[in-house]
């Protein structure tokens, strides 16, 4: 049987770089409309309307990146990115609910493709924020963006608590699994 699994997990270093916990890995069953919207966008060849994170209609047609997330460290509009809203996951979110951009910094997004067992595959995709306040700085939310069609589109939204102490770094790791 095939089985297709998403999770979120993180790993909080002090302002040395020493790690300090381990947050075991929390599901992350909330892609949304755009996903499926882009999957199809992709696998037929075909064009959509799609909402981006401004709540514009863009068409959205057939291209190479519009599934992207890799990012560079000083873009915090694409990526694997994190947020402070609590509102329940809908499957027509079309941003995070309140993003935090403010005293942050992050890194480049990662990609790691591995064989944990011999029937899974994994994708983890991986980005470290730092807390430049000595406040701490609360996480509820972790979303996944992408730049399609020269609009950025929330792909997945999913709630998740963490917080990151001042002056301190959490990366966050989304990892999607399949196996049979």
């Amino acid at each position: 049987m095939n089985n297709l699994k998403c999770s979120i997990s993180a790993r909080l270093y002090d302002r040395l770089g020493k790690l300090i916990r381990k947050y075991r890995p929390k599901a992350a069953h909330s892609f949304l409309a755009h996903f499926i919207e882009l999957l199809s966008v992709q696998m037929s060849q075909s064009t959509k309307s799609i909402t981006n994170i401004t709540g514009a209609e863009s068409s959205v047609t057939t291209a190479i990146g519009n599934l992207q997330v890799s990012s560079d460290a000083s873009n915090l509009l694409q990526g694997l990115l994190i947020g402070s809203g609590t509102d329940p996951v809908t499957i027509d979110d079309i941003k995070l609910q309140s993003q935090i951009t403010i005293d942050l910094t992050a890194s480049i997004v990662s990609f790691v493709l591995s064989y944990p067992t011999a029937n899974t595959r994994r994708l983890s995709i991986s980005r470290t924020f730092t807390n430049g306040s000595v406040n701490p700085m609360a996480i509820d939310e972790v979303a996944l963006y992408t730049f399609a069609a020269r609009n950025y589109i929330c792909l997945d939204r999913t709630l998740y608590s963490v917080s990151i102490p001042g002056e301190s770094s959490l990366t966050l790791t989304y990892r999607i699994d399949v196996s049979v």
